[in-house]
């Protein structure tokens, strides 16, 4: 029961939460400096997690599967059979997902330095 709780409230205000400051980024910032600069805070984090933390997490359960305990065997199983296991990290490429939506509907207003801006979306 506090799982689903967890998922439900807590995973949604924190995507809320990061949603309240991509306006006064993209003001601040543009459109292309606000994605470049969240690609390096997102997705490098995220590649790292994914490429090297989540299999150190992972090999352990699969070394007690019974099946060829190599290390390469791991890497090959979780290639080819699954999906590759994000682990936690998967909030980090959504917020990065999120972001390029919000760019693209934000993107057709205009915005000046003050942040005055012609149109809403």
């Amino acid at each position: 029961m506090l799982t689903l709780f967890n998922d439900i409230f807590f995973m949604s205000q924190m995507f809320f939460l990061s949603g309240l400051f991509v306006w006064p980024a993209l003001v601040r910032k543009g459109w292309q400096t606000f994605l470049r600069d969240r690609g390096l805070r997102l997705l490098i984090p995220f590649t790292i997690m994914v490429t090297l933390l989540m299999p150190i997490a992972y090999f352990p359960s699969f070394r007690m599967t019974g099946e060829d305990p190599n290390i390469i065997a791991f890497w090959w199983r979780c290639i080819s059979v699954n999906n590759w296991p994000s682990g936690p990290a998967w909030f980090i490429w959504l917020l990065f997902a999120f972001d390029c939506v919000g760019v693209k509907q934000l993107r057709g207003a205009f915005i000046d330095r003050n942040g005055l801006c012609s149109h809403f979306p």
